[in-house]
């Protein structure tokens, strides 16, 4: 996520010379032709001086406090349900791991046999826990396939489900074995 640094211009100068610092002594410094400066990372402190023609420069501005935003970001994890042939409910997690600010979020649960108990929701550093249920009642037998579709103000993404119904057993009789004494 990028941000812009901008002062006022400074009466004489040709150029300013940007000193940026994310604490302690690593400094780095950037010639800039006019009176801002985009950044892409994340420091926290700069400092301004104005140039002249000939390189000079003046004596540094006071350090300026820079925040870079604060931008959610949708982490989902496990990434796949699988609920085989019994297993009837299963859980997975919503977590904010950007770096900052809300994250809010809908879950989409697919086909009727697959249902969440929440919806939506919104987080800032907790981890929200959506519970995912099947129901294999009127499914034929086989491996069932879908996903939930989760989306955020961040991103979007879907978690593969499968479920397997297994065939119901057969009762075969075999007439003439049947043996029924007077």
């Amino acid at each position: 996520e990028s941000y812009t640094v901008r002062w006022t211009r400074i009466d004489g100068a040709d150029g300013y010379r940007l000193t940026r610092s994310s604490g302690g002594e690593d400094r780095v410094t950037v010639d800039v032709p006019d009176t801002f400066f985009v950044g892409k990372d994340r420091p926290q402190r700069y400092q301004v001086s104005a140039v002249d023609v000939s390189g000079r420069a003046s004596a540094p501005s006071d350090w300026i406090m820079i925040d870079a935003p604060a931008v959610p970001a949708l982490c989902v994890a496990p990434g796949m349900l699988d609920f085989g042939t019994s297993t009837s409910s299963l859980p997975f997690r919503i977590t904010n791991c950007g770096s900052g600010g809300t994250l809010t979020w809908t879950v989409s649960p697919g086909p009727a046999w697959l249902s969440v108990d929440v919806p939506s929701g919104s987080t800032t550093t907790e981890t929200d826990t959506v519970r995912v249920t099947v129901s294999r009642s009127g499914l034929p037998p086989g491996v069932h396939s879908t996903s939930v579709h989760v989306a955020s103000n961040a991103d979007a993404t879907n978690i593969p489900v499968t479920l397997t119904v297994s065939p119901i057993p057969e009762i075969c009789v075999d007439a003439s074995m049947l043996d029924f004494p007077a």
